[in-house]
């Protein structure tokens, strides 16, 4: 893979377990090609990354991360509960780390990720009633292949690539989508109902019934390194 140039500093915080310190960066060597910070937006922040070979320290999530493989098949060691496991992340596959685990990588060939952190309190902001009275636990997920994840992604970061031509609807909208999608699959309390945010249930289900309809074509390795 060919190397690329850094553009943006990176915006995720985290908390660096060593020195007790917040830092800004997941990993000392990664190189920023696209950051939504110079954009402003509310409430996450999505970054496309080029991770040469490196590893991490271990460190404390500050939100949810939402990280989406853009490249070539990759082999990633990583620690969860104090215990080291291996995963092969294909082009499209999602990591999942909720907000406050602790977590350290390592890996032996270069890659890429779109990274989409959450902060901690959205999910509220965002479906207050799905989440109303209900004790909301996000919960890992390791080269987890989900099409709908994948393809919101992807247009987060076709906005990125075209300085937000969406607008803050659209982005809100897929935000929306994102929010319903962790709380159907990736939470410990299986929540079911439908998110409803600020622009409610029946534009939601409009988002997500668009996003839905391309699951059926094929997410190449092209198109995720686009």
């Amino acid at each position: 893979m060919e190397r690329q140039v850094a553009t943006y500093k990176s915006d995720i915080p985290v908390l660096d377990n060593p020195s007790g310190k917040i830092r800004q960066q997941i990993c000392d060597d990664a190189i920023v090609t696209l950051s939504s910070k110079v954009q402003q937006w509310q409430g996450l922040r999505v970054e496309q990354q080029y991770l040469p070979v490196s590893e991490t320290p271990e460190m404390t999530s500050i939100g949810h991360l939402v990280c989406v493989h853009l490249s070539e098949p990759l082999s990633v060691d990583y620690q969860q509960n104090s215990k080291w496991y291996n995963c092969t992340m294909k082009p499209g596959d999602v990591f999942l780390i909720p907000d406050g685990a602790t977590h350290a990588a390592r890996w032996e060939k270069a890659g890429e990720l779109l990274i989409i952190a959450l902060e901690p309190d959205l999910i509220n902001k965002v479906a207050p009633e799905a989440v109303k009275g209900k004790n909301i636990e996000i919960i890992h997920a390791q080269a987890q292949q989900d099409g709908l994840i994948a393809n919101i992604a992807l247009a987060f970061k076709e906005e990125l690539e075209t300085g937000g031509s969406g607008g803050e609807l659209y982005r809100d909208s897929l935000t929306n989508a994102l929010v319903a999608r962790l709380l159907r699959n990736y939470s410990a309390s299986c929540v079911v109902d439908e998110a409803k945010g600020k622009l409610g249930k029946r534009k939601l289900k409009l988002v997500i019934d668009y996003i839905q309809a391309h699951l059926t074509e094929e997410i190449t390795l092209a198109q995720m390194a686009k």
